[in-house]
């Protein structure tokens, strides 16, 4: 059926606004795993009179000859190709499906998790498809032994996860609105646009997307490709990786960039330089979120409290040694002509001042940037503008059919096309709000010094009929030169022990020697889950992220765990028991370590396949093995002692 969505390998559900994703109602995605189809469809304006519909069954049959397909499928039709016609007079029970198009699966391979509905977790209907629509703006039903566990015969209204976060208590902060451009060379591919949602508990992501894949790409509402969370600790939110939820709308994007991002079984997205280029847009708009700065400093100074602060300080030293990108202090060589003083002892920096909160009002009465100079955009690099404003969205906002804020750049000279906005961000609930702008490089007529461009107009329309204004100056700037300044290869390690078991705490504090063992993390608890184990089986997890210019390396480690305890617990003396632990130690924190930095002896392509493949289970499973593995070596270095003593 070529040029329709049911249309195998082809582009053609990018452009149509009911295509539906995985387990749906399109081509490939949904034939893959039935027996048969039946298709029953009736145009929604007969002709006069008619009450014809027409129908027609998919069924697979084995390939013959050297088809490198397994299956064939064919589907059954009249002699000159179109599908049957009957009329509804013969088949009355169609008529509450019709007009329109219905799609029936038989023998559809479920996967374990269709069950009649009783909560909104990624086991049953609810989740699941409230993650397949995230933001289908229609709701949708459930209909019979499916829907309800008290009714074999019931219905159940859904409605997709964006909307249940919209209105749920359990969302600590959400971002509003946000848009980019991606650009690749000096063209522009259009925009996407991305809404951000920090949940009170992480335990609470499961009931509206999968907790290790909370970053949902979609196309008119639906689900087309997620992505794991390791972006969100990349950009210095570990803490929040596990509680975070974002979605990134691709509707409006060039066709062009859609077909480079999405892949037909809308799982994952393509790994091109489109994907690269959204990936790198969204990282940066995650760190300019001062709410988001502000959320996780609270998070990891809770952390930091309860970490193990003297084995932290030794395994920093012992993977200082390990060359890697891990960004540290700066070196004592010195390279390139950056500005600013040299440091000269290692330090962390100072930490960054939260912005004031601007009270909301409204009739809202203030708009301003928070400058009071010129916005400079070095060539090829794009700058955010920042605002601040008593106004809140989604009232005043710069998006929807009722937009009250507008961004516009008035340029002026030779630069004016090659200067443009690229990005909004909404006020965000401090009352503060941004806008991109961004100057696109020219290799044949590079910009050579300071050049004033024009102005940015922000421009906000109250309620009250009043108009309120700011301005910002635009200037562009030479390409700043790249430093050769090297980075001294070091990360700090952040060592925490926890128990599934909150009573246990005070026994697993005296074995381990440890100040403090906290309540398992979320993170630790996903990768017992993934294996199908008790919490009690987890054994360890990792997030590197850069924090204030310094490669922090965040461990977790399950004090509870069998094998663990039994190792500390047969120790015979309190130096034994430290060497075990650092031993350990060791092993997982380097294992944590090659998993979340680059490794430079590691083949690019290797590092690629490690930080972006998205199956839980087996890193999961990798995990289990190396902690078997570092117990193992602890207790053969242990009976070594113990023979070389005597």
């Amino acid at each position: 059926m070529p040029s329709t969505i049911l249309d195998l390998n082809s582009d053609s559900k990018l452009q149509a606004f009911e295509a539906i994703g995985q387990f749906g109602h399109g081509g490939s995605s949904s034939l893959a795993f039935c027996e048969s189809v039946l298709i029953v469809s009736q145009p929604r304006l007969p002709p006069a009179g008619s009450d014809e519909f027409c129908w027609t069954l998919v069924v697979p049959e084995r390939a013959k000859g050297d088809s490198k397909q397994e299956l064939v499928r064919h589907w059954f039709c009249e002699p000159d190709g179109l599908p049957f016609r009957e009329s509804l007079t013969d088949f009355p029970s169609l008529a509450s499906f019709l007009p329109g198009t219905a799609i029936w699966h038989f023998g559809y391979s479920r996967g374990g998790w269709i069950k009649p509905i009783a909560g909104p977790e990624q086991t049953n209907p609810w989740g699941r498809l409230g993650r397949l629509f995230f933001s289908y703006p229609l709701p949708f039903s459930v209909r019979g032994r499916l829907a309800r566990t008290d009714s074999s015969s019931g219905q159940r209204l859904l409605k997709g996860a964006f909307f249940r976060l919209i209105e749920s208590e359990s969302v600590e902060y959400s971002s509003g609105e946000r848009s980019q451009s991606i650009f690749l060379g000096n063209t522009k591919f259009g925009e996407f646009h991305v809404f951000v949602f920090v949940l009170k508990e992480g335990s609470n992501v499961r009931d509206y997307v999968d907790p290790n894949h909370p970053i949902i790409g979609t196309l008119n509402g639906q689900n087309h490709g997620e992505m794991t969370r390791t972006l969100i600790s990349k950009v210095g939110l570990p803490e929040l990786s596990t509680s975070m939820i974002i979605e990134v709308r691709l509707d409006a994007l060039d066709v062009e960039a859609q077909s480079n991002i999405i892949n037909n079984s809308r799982e994952a997205f393509k790994r091109t330089e489109f994907t690269r280029e959204l990936e790198s847009r969204l990282q940066a708009l995650l760190e300019d979120d001062d709410v988001l700065k502000d959320l996780e400093l609270a998070r990891q100074e809770k952390k930091a409290q309860e970490a193990s602060t003297d084995m932290s300080k030794r395994l920093s030293a012992f993977l200082s040694a390990i060359l890697s990108d891990a960004q540290g202090r700066p070196g004592t060589s010195a390279g390139g002509q950056a500005p600013g003083p040299r440091r000269k002892e290692p330090r962390p920096g100072p930490r960054p001042v939260p912005l004031p909160e601007v009270m909301p009002a409204d009739p809202p009465a203030l708009i301003e940037f928070l400058y009071s100079t010129p916005l400079s955009v070095p060539e090829g690099s794009t700058k955010l503008a920042k605002f601040r404003s008593d106004a809140r969205a989604p009232k005043y906002s710069f998006y929807g059919d009722n937009s009250r804020l507008f961004a516009e750049l008035r340029t002026v000279g030779a630069l004016h096309n090659r200067v443009s906005v690229t990005g909004k961000s909404d006020i965000n609930q401090k009352g503060y709000g941004s806008v991109s702008v961004t100057c696109v490089a020219d290799d044949n007529d590079p910009v050579k010094e300071s050049i004033d461009v024009g102005e940015l107009h922000l421009t906000l329309q109250s309620a009250s009929g009043r108009t309120l204004h700011a301005a910002l100056p635009v200037r562009v700037e030479p390409k700043p030169p790249e430093s050769t300044r090297h980075r001294q290869p070091d990360v700090r390690v952040e060592l925490h022990f926890s128990t599934s078991n909150p009573a246990e705490t005070d026994e697993l504090r005296h074995l381990f020697a440890e100040d403090h063992v906290s309540k398992m993390g979320p993170d630790l608890e996903k990768k017992a889950e993934a294996l199908r184990l008790p919490s009690d089986s987890a054994t360890y997890t990792g997030d590197g992220s850069n924090r204030h210019g310094e490669s922090v390396l965040r461990v977790e480690i399950n004090a509870g765990n069998a094998r663990l305890r039994e190792l500390m617990a047969t120790c015979a003396t309190a130096e034994e028991k430290s060497t075990a632990k650092e031993r350990y130690c060791r092993d997982v924190v380097l294992d944590c370590y090659q998993h979340e930095f680059e490794l430079a002896s590691i083949p690019e392509e290797v590092t690629e396949a490690v930080v972006t493949h998205g199956d839980e289970e087996i890193r999961a499973a990798e995990t289990y093995l190396n902690h078997d593995k570092a117990v193992r070596f602890s207790l053969t270095e242990r009976e070594r002692d113990r023979r070389n003593r005597g």
